[in-house]
């Protein structure tokens, strides 16, 4: 089912999307979004590999917990966790790119140059979201599943 997005907003996709292409006009594709998060540049992957390996067995459990998700939502993992592979290290760098983007939609917000409201589903009430709202620790959060709190259990954020 297509999201319902009011005449006049945008969606945080939509949204972060143009701010994307605003901030990297020619490497910006719009898939910055599904980037994973924790992935490491060549860099980071250069001075720690040669360390001795952490005691214990398995691997860690932040990529436990993404293989047992992945296989939860019937998809395949990302093609590659080599940090040496050229795939792992375009989709850090589109990581970086969103976060980037992220953080510059943040900082419109809390400044008020955006404004933000949450659509409540299910009364179709829109409700205008505070400046002080992106101040909290959890608004990087907001912006990323789209979700802000109001009375309704579901709200999905819409950007005006």
């Amino acid at each position: 089912m297509p999201e319902f997005i009011p005449s006049g907003y945008l969606s945080i996709r939509e949204a972060l999307n143009r701010l994307g292409r605003e901030l990297f006009p020619s490497t910006w594709t719009g898939e910055e979004q599904k980037a994973r998060r924790g992935l490491i540049s060549k860099d980071e992957w250069v001075r720690i590999k040669d360390l001795p390996p952490a005691r214990g067995g398995g691997p860690p459990r932040s990529e436990m917990m993404r293989l047992r998700k992945a296989v939860a939502a019937d998809r395949t993992p990302h093609a590659s966790d080599d940090p040496s592979d050229p795939l792992y290290q375009a989709e850090y760098e589109a990581r970086e790119r969103y976060v980037s983007a992220r953080d510059q939609l943040r900082a419109s917000l809390e400044s008020g140059d955006f404004e933000a409201a949450a659509l409540d589903p299910f009364t179709g009430t829109l409700h205008p979201v505070p400046a002080p709202l992106w101040r909290q620790h959890d608004a990087d959060r907001m912006i990323e599943k789209g979700q802000a709190p109001i009375a309704s259990p579901r709200a999905d954020l819409r950007w005006h």
